[in-house]
């Protein structure tokens, strides 16, 4: 409900009437990088390195691109169930397989390091989580991230981690997963938490192993 801030629409038209409107390396600008690796630092407790943020076209994009990077045809991925809907269309987009899990109340509707080990099949590959969740507005408890994560990493899988709504969580300072395992996956935008909705401005920050493949899908 929320126009962009004026000093971002300002910056756009300086920007726009300074002739900056060129093509950028597939991962976005050097500058932008920087800021966003910085802005983990100085609100989250993570230290990044610019050279793993790849900025994308909005959250979407950077799902689509994690999907196409991770997910072979056939690969399966587990979903709390429930999730934002979309989330199943990257996977199957990439030729996968999304397996929606249902999860409870007691559970913070998350899914939980025993759903790993009940429903983690061969054709598993890795999940696709999000905190604070989209609907559900819940965050996962340290703790409980701690053991999911120990449970996908002993079966070699991977972990999406969607933080779009971490700048939106009051009761404590917001901590990103990437201060418990560097080797996560992060979605994040500038649509919720800045108010740039329809902006469609985005990132992805990748370990170090998924760069190669993301610049080539990026170019």
């Amino acid at each position: 409900d929320f126009t962009a801030p004026p000093q971002v629409v300002e910056t756009l038209n300086r920007a726009a009437q300074a002739g900056l409107s060129g093509y950028t390396s597939p991962a976005g600008l050097p500058i932008l990088r920087e800021t966003i690796a910085r802005h983990y630092a100085e609100s989250y407790g993570a230290a990044v390195d610019p050279a793993r943020i790849v900025v994308t076209a909005g959250a979407s994009g950077a799902l689509l691109l994690a999907a196409m990077a991770l997910v072979d045809p056939g690969d399966e991925v587990l979903l709390p169930d429930p999730c934002y809907p979309a989330n199943q269309n990257f996977i199957l987009a990439a030729g996968g397989i999304p397996r929606l899990i249902p999860t409870y109340a007691d559970q913070r509707f998350h899914l939980s390091a025993e759903d790993v080990r009940q429903h983690w099949r061969p054709s598993t590959k890795g999940v696709l989580i999000a905190s604070p969740s989209n609907p559900t507005g819940t965050s996962m408890e340290r703790e409980a991230l701690r053991e999911l994560v120990a449970e996908v990493r002993a079966r070699g899988g991977f972990i999406i981690m969607d933080e779009i709504y971490l700048g939106l969580y009051y009761e404590e300072a917001p901590v990103s997963a990437l201060s418990l395992d560097d080797d996560i996956i992060i979605i994040n935008s500038f649509s919720k938490y800045f108010h740039m909705t329809g902006w469609r401005l985005g990132w992805l920050i990748a370990p170090d192993w998924m760069l190669p493949a993301l610049a080539r899908l990026a170019s």
